[in-house]
């Protein structure tokens, strides 16, 4: 919920306004932000598991059977 509040002091009118909208704002991306690195370990990870199977010596299969 959006909201607005006025402060008269002495000098002039100051108004600080959605700081509960900004908050909620700042969580999601931070709740985004946390995401997006998980994602970017599972590809690193992920990555790093296709680059070793790719690497290794794969003997013929009809060899492994005999």
């Amino acid at each position: 919920m959006a909201f607005s509040v006025q402060v008269l002091t002495s000098s002039r009118l100051h108004t600080v306004e959605d700081s509960a909208q900004s908050y909620n704002i700042s969580v999601k991306l931070h709740k985004l932000e946390e995401k997006k690195m998980q994602i970017q370990k599972l590809n690193t990870a992920r990555n790093q598991l296709c680059h070793s199977f790719l690497s290794m010596k794969h003997e013929p299969f009809v060899e492994l059977l005999s």
